[in-house]
């Protein structure tokens, strides 16, 4: 019970930090976690984005895969789409990694996307002009590196409407916990050695 509770706090915390980070008001944002879950890459997401001022129509294409490309900055999880959103947002292209499309084995939660200028959503998820979100993606037997992701933070800003996209990703610590351990372990030994 305390492992899984740690396990979801080292999961949340760097999103709660940046979400405090770039919130300047209560205008709402959706943060997408990529983290490292033992041999797996896990993609959550949840928050707000107010859509006020952006032209939402229905898809050409409600089928589209899920799937995501960090060199094109795609995002689309848990499809059907069956709305898209458009309107400004800056930086058009959020590039977050290499341009490899990798489509996951598990997908849970609500619809949500985003590509361009365009933000993909279910009309369930929209109350008024407020979208929110929440879900998950598991791409098994990945890495950061066999999908592409760039470690780091990205922020999308709305500019119709109102809110931020960020992307947080945030590799498993345990390989630079074992080094340090390690080094540790050989410095106390050493110390030791020459008393």
């Amino acid at each position: 019970m305390v492992a899984a509770r740690m396990k979801l706090l080292r999961m949340y915390l760097p999103s709660i930090v940046v979400l405090l980070a770039v919130t300047s008001n209560c205008r709402g944002d959706v943060i997408l976690n990529f983290t490292s879950s033992g041999p797996d890459v896990v993609a959550s997401y949840f928050g707000t984005l107010n859509l006020n001022g952006r032209t939402s129509l229905s898809t050409s294409n409600p089928n589209l895969p899920n799937n995501i490309n960090p060199g094109f900055g795609n995002v689309i999880l848990n499809s059907p789409v069956l709305l898209r959103s458009l309107g400004t947002m800056t930086p058009v292209s959020l590039n977050f990694g290499s341009n490899i499309t990798s489509i996951p084995t598990s997908v849970s939660g609500d619809t949500f996307g985003f590509s361009g200028s365009t933000i993909y959503y279910s009309s369930a998820n929209l109350t008024g002009d407020v979208l929110t979100v929440a879900g998950s993606a598991t791409f098994a037997g990945q890495s950061f590196a066999s999908l592409g992701i760039a470690p780091g933070t990205y922020v999308k800003t709305l500019v119709q409407g109102s809110g931020n996209i960020v992307v947080n990703a945030v590799p498993e610590p345990t390989g630079l916990t074992i080094f340090g351990v390690f080094v540790c372990m050989v410095s106390f030994r050493r110390r030791r050695i020459n008393s």
